[in-house]
């Protein structure tokens, strides 16, 4: 699965460059530009790229980082309501971004920091406390989040199209040590049950306790969740002839 990501990927940019050249070697670019051909074209690759962030399947869901994230911000609608979307809105922007290492870099190891984060994230947090305001409350929750997040994914298992295998011992790259730590498989795969429980568990406080925006983008994280979960092992079977 993570391969058929790469895929996807790869798959977007020759899409772009087909049309691209499609585009210019017309004589009307400035109506092909701007007419809804182009523009369906355009909202496609933008799903595109949606559905490769959402469907990794080289860490947990990405739904399961995203409700983590909303949890981890649920106490500040007690001491401090005020702050509370600022405080979800980053921390589910953390949970996401070391996953951005899937675009450049290597996986797992460019933007995951399992210490690195924590080492940035307390004095900020100290700060938060002692002077509030969004800056601080958002730079302390989107980095607390994205620790986490490094975290999670040595609890899960390693990047693999096929991790309940189990062919890699290779979970998240450590900076502080210059190894890979070996996965600890708590949670077997990435859409396993024991994944969607996580998402479904902690996904419904949080769509019951914040508004919108933040409600929002739960439900949809879970109902993504859902959705990936009851394929998830069907997926490598259907793709294995571009992917391996």
């Amino acid at each position: 699965m993570c391969d058929l990501l790469r895929w996807v990927g790869g798959f977007t940019r020759e899409a772009t460059l087909i049309r691209r050249n499609q585009v210019l070697s017309t004589e009307r670019v400035t109506h092909e530009a701007n007419g809804p051909d182009t523009r369906r074209w355009n909202d496609m690759l933008i799903w595109l790229g949606v559905i490769r962030m959402c469907c990794d399947c080289r860490r947990m869901m990405a739904p399961t980082h995203v409700v983590v994230g909303a949890i981890l911000a649920m106490p500040i609608l007690v001491l401090s309501p005020g702050y509370a979307v600022t405080a979800a809105l980053a921390a589910i922007a953390g949970g996401i971004f070391p996953d951005f290492d899937l675009f450049f870099g290597r996986h797992r190891r460019t933007l995951h920091f399992p210490g690195g984060y924590w080492a940035l994230a307390t004095p900020i947090l100290g700060w938060a406390v002692l002077e509030p305001g969004t800056a601080t409350v958002a730079a302390a929750f989107f980095l607390t989040a994205a620790g986490i997040h490094s975290l999670q994914d040595w609890f899960g298992a390693p990047p693999e199209a096929r991790p309940w295998e189990s062919t890699s011992n290779k979970a998240v790259y450590s900076h502080l040590t210059g190894q890979w730590l070996p996965p600890k498989r708590w949670v077997r795969y990435d859409g396993a049950p024991e994944d969607l429980a996580i998402t479904v568990g902690l996904g419904v406080p949080g769509i019951v306790l914040f508004d919108s925006p933040v409600s929002v983008l739960l439900i949809i994280s879970v109902a993504i969740g859902v959705v990936y979960a009851s394929i998830r092992k069907h997926i490598p079977r259907y793709v294995s002839g571009l992917i391996e």
